[in-house]
């Protein structure tokens, strides 16, 4: 092999050697810029995290706040109602549950199976008032069909008291529909229906 082949040979050892330093440094800033990615995407992960948290938290208080509110309202014996989030499989579900006043848990797939169907009956309302103060832009206007059907007759008026109560401190109005004459002492307003042949009569009282 001549001088001038050698040379040759040199210079596209060099040549390649070069291409090859270039794809190192080309891979090392990708690499460098993937990880800069990474620790970002981190940041905000944790952003995000602790973001969700302080707002499941808000939930928490103000979904079982609401709850045990109207529960001691009414009840002689109530139960505190806890708002529990849980992470699971890459989502959030959210258990709701009853608590006695010893502060032993109701966890069953029913609750109703271990409060009763009164506690159940304030409980929906309850959430139902907390959902309407967390929309925004919204009518807060809820309609309610013959509530508090398994919850002591006796504890009826008492219920209703605290209804308008919440009416009037979170500025929500309630559309009752009922056949009880008790839920509608503390009504602002009473329209009674009244069937007159094929005819629905409907009168203010």
């Amino acid at each position: 092999m001549n001088l001038q082949t050698v040379n040759k040979k040199l210079t596209e050892f060099e040549n390649t050697l070069k291409t090859k330093r270039d794809d190192v440094s080309k891979t090392k800033r990708k690499i460098d810029e993937a990880l800069k990615s990474l620790e970002v995407l981190r940041e905000s992960q944790a952003v995000v995290q602790a973001a969700s948290k302080v707002t499941q938290e808000h939930l928490e208080i103000q979904l079982s706040g609401a709850v045990s509110a109207l529960l001691h309202g009414v009840m002689d014996d109530p139960y505190n109602f806890k708002v529990e989030f849980v992470p699971k499989r890459n989502s959030m579900e959210c258990n709701l549950l009853f608590e006695r006043s010893d502060g032993k848990e109701i966890r069953t797939l029913d609750p109703l199976d271990g409060c009763g169907h009164g506690a159940a009956d304030l409980a929906s309302i309850g959430l139902k008032t907390s959902f309407a103060m967390l929309k925004e832009n919204c009518r807060r206007t809820i309609i309610i069909d013959e509530p508090f059907r398994a919850l002591s007759k006796d504890r009826h008026p008492l219920a209703a008291k605290v209804i308008k109560e919440i009416s009037k401190e979170l500025g929500i109005q309630f559309i009752i529909v009922t056949h009880g004459v008790d839920l509608s002492y503390e009504a602002d307003k009473i329209f009674t229906v009244e069937k007159i042949g094929n005819k629905s009569i409907v009168k203010e009282s």
